[in-house]
């Protein structure tokens, strides 16, 4: 069971709403642990400064972040096929 995050995730995003429990739940804590610890498979998207693609396992999520506020925002969620 993971501790809840000390920084805001957001939860709502319709892409991540979209995913089977399980899918959810690993994208979901995966963004939670970057945010917590800045751990992840995560790498920078080259012409966009402050936005990053986080890779779990067949999913994509791409997200802004803002390390000064502590905020993490979720612009999309797909598959890596599509």
């Amino acid at each position: 069971m993971s501790t809840p995050s000390t920084r805001p995730v957001q939860r709502e995003h319709p892409a991540l709403a979209a995913l089977a429990a399980a899918e959810y739940d690993r994208v979901l804590l995966a963004l939670e642990r970057f945010a917590d610890t800045g751990a992840g498979d995560v790498k920078p998207l080259r012409g966009r400064a402050g936005v990053f693609r986080l890779g779990v396992g067949d999913w994509r999520a791409v997200f802004a972040y803002d390390g000064a506020r502590a905020e993490l925002v979720v612009e999309r969620v797909a598959n890596r096929r599509d």
